[in-house]
């Protein structure tokens, strides 16, 4: 596990920062909605305070010597480099992200990209990572992400300069088989029980979803009082529909549950403060955190729905 310190400024009190992870997009195969991934990333570049992190397998990755493989699956363009197919993948998603790779904060490592890494000695991972220039930080890291006031210094509540709010976040490309949502989250959630961080985030069984809890402990300040530590837990979404017509993924065949396509996005409130009757400021709000769901209904969805 590695540990990351990540330093993100906002305009002022009161400003948000939002942050999304791009997870499991299974760029090179006629199943990935490439489209809808390159339209989340102009969102990215478009949208002030926004910034970005890569939750692994970022392509699909499956060569011809895997028991997975199908060529019916891939793309037309990939279909004409099989002889350098993991690196003609990583070469398209680097493309769709060079115009953000300025917000881009960390990348981290697949099953998939893992796989490869294994099987053929190809880190597509960390070539992905160093052509954006962002660390790659493995499987799973814990990244402690300081915000702070861009070009001067925030006064805090007592008076010191240079003030950042910290919070803690845990990232993992994921891990568990479990076919309901209910699995899945719980997998996640149990990761409260062994890592100490303010947000958990994973991909892999390309759930997307949201859990929200506390947990409580007495306060260290001096004087009683029961304090509530607010805990968020996401799983990160896919981009790789399940299902399609003209082909027969290895998900089909497996009868994976179909999953909503896009990515998750959290909202930060960092810096808001609390005022006293004067109108001075009186101590800092606690951070708040709320998440947002980039969601479309895929093409089979839709015409079930009609």
């Amino acid at each position: 596990m590695e540990v990351k310190e990540c330093n993100v400024e906002v305009g002022g009190r009161g400003d948000c920062i939002l942050l999304r992870g791009f997870f499991d997009i299974h760029a090179g195969v006629r199943a990935c909605d490439i489209e809808r991934f390159k339209r989340d990333v102009e969102d990215v570049r478009t949208t002030p305070n926004m910034y970005a992190f890569l939750g692994g397998d970022m392509c699909d990755f499956i060569s011809p010597d895997d028991k997975r493989f199908d060529a019916k699956t891939l793309t037309p363009e990939t279909l004409m480099e099989l002889n350098n197919l993991p690196l003609k993948m990583a070469r398209e998603v680097i493309d769709i992200l060079l115009p953000i790779k300025h917000k881009l904060l960390f990348g981290l490592e697949g099953n998939h990209e893992k796989t490869i890494h294994d099987k053929r000695n190809i880190d597509v991972a960390g070539f992905i990572c160093s052509s954006l220039g962002v660390p790659c930080l493995g499987y799973t890291a814990l990244i402690r992400l300081k915000i702070g006031k861009r070009n001067e210094n925030i006064k805090s509540a007592k008076g010191g300069n240079h003030y950042r709010r910290t919070v803690m976040l845990y990232v993992s490309h994921g891990f568990g088989s479990a076919l309901k949502f209910g699995g899945k989250m719980n997998r996640l959630i149990d990761c409260i029980q062994m890592i100490e961080a303010d947000i958990y985030w994973m991909g892999h069984n390309h759930g997307k979803g949201v859990a929200m809890t506390d947990r409580l402990y007495g306060s260290s300040k001096g004087y009683e009082k029961i304090v509530a530590h607010h805990k968020v837990c996401i799983l990160g979404g896919t981009y790789l529909k399940t299902y399609q017509r003209g082909q027969s993924g290895y998900g089909e065949r497996k009868g994976y549950v179909p999953t909503p396509i896009g990515c998750m996005t959290l909202k930060i409130i960092p810096l808001k403060a609390v005022w006293d009757k004067n109108r001075k400021m009186a101590v800092d709000a606690p951070i708040e955190f709320s998440v947002e769901s980039k969601t479309e209904m895929s093409d089979e969805i839709m015409e079930m729905a009609l």
